[in-house]
């Protein structure tokens, strides 16, 4: 449990970073540039904010992974149908 509490806090300063970038984007860039250029750079702060969603769906994936497996379990081995107590 309290190895989940900061990925979630951490994929939630993500999304809010992400959604920040995407809808500022072009204000973000330098006005003296032509236009192209700024839309060009727009374009880059945009990818960036989707790379922030997707760091984020990871974040999460791994906080539930954590609260469902706890520390310290070993993974399933594939193909012995189910999960083996280690040996000491």
């Amino acid at each position: 449990m309290s190895t989940a509490v900061p990925f979630v806090v951490l994929a939630v300063l993500l999304v809010l970073l992400g959604r920040w970038g995407s809808r500022r984007s072009l204000d973000l860039v330098p006005a003296n540039l032509p236009m192209a250029e700024r839309e060009r750079r727009a374009k880059v702060v945009r990818r960036g904010a989707v790379s922030a969603y997707v760091v984020a769906a990871v974040f999460v994936v791994v906080s539930a992974a954590a609260l469902f497996w706890p520390a310290g379990a070993e993974p399933c081995q594939p193909g012995l149908g189910a999960c083996l107590p280690s040996k000491p």
